[in-house]
C-alpha cells in the first residue's frame, strides 16, 4: 500500500493556470538573478545576501506560511514549483528553502500560537532562517 493511497495510480496531481503563471515568474527570477552566479556561489560555497534579500522580496521564503503569520499562504505545490525552479539553477539556493520548509511546517502543524507568532513572520519575511538536525545513533 502507497499511503494514503491504494496505488500510485490513485494519485492525481493537477495544475492550475496560477501555477503555471507562478512557475513563469520563478523562471524569469532563476534566469535573470540566480544563473549568472551559479558558479559562483557552487564555488565560494556562500549565497550572496543580496540575492537572498531579493528572494524575500518575491515573497519566496513565504510561500507555504499562511498570510496570518505572513507568508503567502500557498499551496505545496507552489514551494514544490518554486524549488524545482530554483534546483534547476543553483541546488545550494533551494536548500534554504526546503530548510526553511522542515522548520516551518511542525511549527505550522503542532506548534503553539505563540511559537507560529515568533517564528513564521521571520521566517516569511527571510529575516531569520529554519534549521534542521536529524540525529541517529552511531554504531
Amino acid at each position: 500500500m502507497v499511503f494514503p493511497f491504494e496505488t500510485l495510480e490513485d494519485l492525481s496531481i493537477r495544475f492550475s493556470s496560477e501555477h503555471e503563471l507562478f512557475r513563469k515568474s520563478v523562471r524569469e527570477f532563476v534566469e535573470k538573478k540566480i544563473e549568472p552566479i551559479a558558479v559562483e556561489i557552487d564555488e565560494k560555497d556562500e549565497i550572496p545576501r543580496d540575492l537572498l534579500e531579493d528572494m524575500a522580496k518575491h515573497g519566496f521564503f513565504g510561500i507555504g506560511i499562511p498570510e496570518t503569520y505572513g507568508g503567502q499562504g500557498e499551496d505545496h505545490i507552489n514551494m514544490v514549483i518554486l524549488v524545482e525552479e530554483i534546483s534547476k539553477a543553483s541546488p545550494a539556493v533551494s536548500v534554504i528553502l526546503g530548510t526553511n520548509e522542515l522548520f516551518a511546517i511542525p511549527i505550522i502543524l503542532f506548534g503553539s500560537e505563540e511559537q507560529r507568532k515568533k517564528y513564521l513572520p521571520l521566517i516569511a519575511r527571510g529575516e531569520k532562517f529554519g534549521a534542521f538536525a536529524v540525529t541517529e545513533p552511531c554504531c
